[in-house]
């Protein structure tokens, strides 16, 4: 007597012996591994420490040290404006290399505000979300590589230019 077993995976039917069939039964189907998302990972890296700052600026959570505003990342304290600044300049270059208009002013306003000790208004905080929702669109309609490659450029610049002062 022969015992059949669809594979789903070739759709073929497979003759199995007792012995076979014992075997496997004994062996544990295997699922699928979950994956995080990377485009949704690299979205987060990408906007969660500007997020984090304008969450603590819109809630007057933000730290300072001797009048200089910062936050938190990674185990040390950074300077806010540096960031917000730093944020801005790899936009910029995003935008440029792929021949983007993006309105980066209100996040530029916000710097300047911070770097002169002037408090952000309500309206500034709501531009520059609004600006970070639309970076967000582009990050996600934009080619990963390319973004990627213009922004670690804009990064190095940005290092640079701040070990030589």
């Amino acid at each position: 007597m022969k015992y059949t077993v669809t594979d789903t995976q070739k759709n073929e039917t497979v003759y199995m012996n007792r012995a076979q069939r014992r075997a496997a039964a004994r062996v544990k189907p295997q699922t699928a591994a979950i994956h995080p998302v990377p485009m949704a990972l690299d979205e987060m890296m990408v906007f969660d420490d500007i997020e984090q700052i304008l969450l603590k600026i819109t809630h007057g959570q933000i730290e300072d040290i001797r009048g200089t505003p910062v936050y938190w990342h990674d185990g040390e304290w950074c300077d806010v404006c540096f960031a917000i600044s730093s944020f801005q300049q790899v936009w910029q270059a995003i935008s440029d290399g792929l021949g983007l208009n993006l309105c980066l002013a209100p996040i530029g306003k916000l710097h300047n505000k911070l770097h002169a000790n002037m408090p952000a208004t309500e309206a500034d905080l709501q531009d520059v979300a609004t600006t970070i929702l639309t970076l967000r669109q582009v990050f996600r309609a934009a080619n990963r590589q390319r973004v990627a490659e213009l922004a670690t450029k804009a990064q190095i610049d940005i290092y640079m230019r701040d070990r030589q002062q």
